[in-house]
Formats: structure tokens, sequence, C-alpha cells
């Protein structure tokens, strides 16, 4: 499961974005991302790979995400 610390770090983030998170909206979130960055762990079979280009498509929002200014700056500060 995904600690409470978690899922408030994971609700800034979308705030910092202009995006208010409910509790259980931001649990649904980081459930679907962790299970999208579960493939990325393992190995794709031959007869995997369609659905992992469905994985990598629907991560394209993400990786636009760091395109904004209060993302970008966030990740700076690191």
């Amino acid at each position: 499961m995904i600690s409470s610390q978690r899922l408030t770090q994971l609700k800034q983030l979308f705030k910092e974005d202009g995006i208010e998170l409910s509790d259980g909206a931001a649990l649904e979130v980081g459930i679907w991302l962790i299970e999208r960055f579960k493939s990325i762990r393992l190995s794709i079979p031959l007869e995997k790979e369609a659905s992992f280009q469905k994985n990598i498509d629907e991560m394209m929002i993400f990786r636009s995400i760091y395109k904004t200014k209060e993302v970008r700056n966030h990740a700076m500060e690191k």
C-alpha cells in the first residue's frame, strides 16, 4: 500500500500545477502509477510488447508534466 506521507507528496505535486486531489483520488493515481512502473522494472516477453507500448503511451502525459515551470523548479531543487 502507499503511505499517507507519500500520498501527501503526490497531492502536493499535483497542487503545484493547480490540480486539487482528494485522498481517494491521490490513492487511485498512486496505485495506477505503481502498476505502470512495475512494467518498467521487468523484462518484457515478446508476446507482451503491445501491452507495454500502451503503457508507454499512457506515460506520455507524465513526461509532459516535467515541462511545466512549477514541476521543473521543484525537480531542480532536489
